[in-house]
């Protein structure tokens, strides 16, 4: 027993004093009465009897008294294909499914970690978030991979159609923005957010011609919110988003959407910090939702993440991603089938920022490589291509502006530097809002510069060494700023990309264009 303060003090005044009863090696009366006593065993007659918090960890009746378990109870069904788990709460196993036909053609997509159709990857689809890809099927040019070699669209090149961008937002919308792009298959799903009294999180059902054919609020309440991604599972979308429901204090939320975008259940909140939650991204990896955001710990900037089941409960503990000590804000990120690869802008004490990519399994139980690629990012963006990740970005110049390009460098699973650092556009302009579409083996590089006097959009196909397989294409034509381009494959052989724009004047409003893909 370690006695402290005044009850320290007085025990030295009875030892000193040769308190009765006292001698050495013998304990005070102060110490017996302080002391608890030993616990008694619980007699029983039954398991039942002995009481366990964790009911994973059952105490025992043996010999009428209740003992501790020795070892956990243990789950383990064979199955490389479930994750096996018991229940704290009730004491039974649980083997979830690690493997879905969520687009239901008949093929199931693989475990997370896994290439499809790998020894124990448990499914062989390769895209189970659409029902046109699957082994055996026939390549066709509509922005998926049919027949599942790893490549979108073999050969296939995409261009502008030459039809006027939609507005996506309301009329009465003082201001708008773009926040997610995804579709299911038949019609685009669009998040956005508009402010007419309040700032307000939408979700938009749009047919392949331009229809809104469903419209739905994410949120409604108090608070305002910008929206967040949105990814489809072949069945429903997932969403997440910040919004400042909870005492004006932004916190990050989560929920599934059908693709009419009523919402499957209650809001599930991930976030409960005293700063703000900001920047969620979401992923899906046929079996689960991975929702990324930063948030404040100790000063820093912190990445994190949370997975999140098919019923939308969460799954594991929250998991830090970005390394320690490091300040992680903005970031980008996509997986291979064993890796994670990311961007992310790091600022460090003095105020200097710097980008660098990061490499960890996709497991999240390693140390992240953190290697630093350039100074002074402005917007970038990584994706995975067939064998490797590649990153772009554009940098902030504190000389002449003229001229600024959007670099390029391509990374193995590890983070090992496979390209120097490469210029990608032609220059003439300062640049803006860069963006990536992987196709496998090459990808759509998307970005904003003022070449031709405001900020217009343009897209070039590159491939993974960041060569330029077809030149700049100039996808907008307004008086107004053309920037923040997010696109996706979506129906009907289109590359969709939403946008914000200034075209109308005032303030940026959420808009919409298409690529069509060309076989030839």
């Amino acid at each position: 027993m370690r006695l402290t303060g005044r009850k320290s003090a007085f025990a030295a005044l009875l030892i000193i004093g040769g308190a009765s009863g006292s001698a050495c090696g013998s304990r005070s009366e102060l110490a017996l009465e302080d002391d608890p006593p030993a616990p008694t065993p619980e007699e029983c007659l039954f398991d039942e009897d002995c009481p366990s918090p964790d009911l994973c960890l059952p105490a025992r009746c043996v010999s009428g008294v209740c003992e501790p378990a020795s070892a956990p109870i243990a789950c383990d069904d064979a199955d490389p294909c479930t994750e096996d788990a018991c229940n704290p709460s009730t004491g039974q196993c649980r083997f979830r499914p690690l493997s879905f036909d969520q687009d239901g053609d008949g093929f199931y997509g693989p475990r997370p970690g896994y290439a499809a159709g790998a020894p124990d990857s448990c499914g062989d689809d390769c895209d189970d978030a659409s029902d046109k890809a699957f082994p055996g099927g026939v390549e066709a040019c509509d922005g998926v991979d049919n027949d599942c070699n790893g490549v979108i669209d073999d050969g296939a090149r995409y261009h502008g159609v030459n039809t006027a961008p939609q507005r996506l937002s309301h009329l009465d919308d003082t201001r708008s923005g773009a926040a997610g792009l995804s579709s299911d298959g038949e019609r685009w799903g669009v998040t956005l957010w508009g402010e007419v009294e309040r700032r307000e999180a939408r979700f938009l059902g749009v047919s392949t011609d331009g229809t809104i054919e469903a419209e739905k609020l994410l949120t409604n309440h108090n608070g305002g919110s910008y929206g967040g991604p949105l990814v489809w599972t072949g069945a429903f979308y997932g969403v997440a988003w910040p919004d400042n429901r909870q005492d004006e204090n932004v916190e990050v939320y989560f929920n599934r959407l059908d693709r009419n975008g009523d919402k499957l259940g209650p809001d599930l909140r991930l976030t409960n910090t005293p700063g703000f939650s900001l920047y969620p991204s979401i992923s899906y990896d046929g079996s689960e939702f991975l929702v990324f955001w930063t948030d404040e710990e100790a000063g820093l900037s912190v990445l994190w993440v949370q997975r999140i089941a098919l019923d939308g409960e969460p799954v594991g503990p929250l998991t830090r991603v970005s390394p320690e000590g490091v300040w992680a804000e903005l970031y980008s990120l996509d997986f291979s089938s064993a890796r994670l690869g990311a961007s992310i802008a790091s600022t460090d004490f003095a105020g200097d920022t710097s980008l660098h990519v990061l490499s960890r399994r996709r497991d999240f139980a390693d140390d992240p490589t953190f290697i630093q690629i350039d100074t002074n990012p402005e917007s970038h963006q990584t994706r995975f291509l067939g064998d490797r990740f590649v990153t772009v970005w554009t940098q902030v110049f504190d000389g002449p502006t003229f001229g600024q390009y959007v670099y390029g460098i391509s990374f193995d699973e590890f983070g090992n530097p496979l390209t120097a650092k490469t210029a990608l556009t032609p220059g003439g302009g300062n640049v803006r809002s860069v963006a990536l579409l992987s196709l496998g083996d090459r990808a759509l590089l998307f970005w904003s510069d003022d070449s031709a006097g405001n900020y217009e959009i343009y897209v070039k196909t590159i491939d993974r060494e960041l060569n330029e397989l077809s030149p700049p294409e100039r996808l907008t034509i307004a008086d107004g700023y053309s920037v923040d381009a997010q696109p996706a494959f979506g129906p009907d052989s289109q590359v969709g990309v939403v946008f914000n724009d200034t075209r109308d004047g005032g303030a940026a409003q959420a808009y919409m264009l298409h690529l069509a893909c060309d076989d030839q």
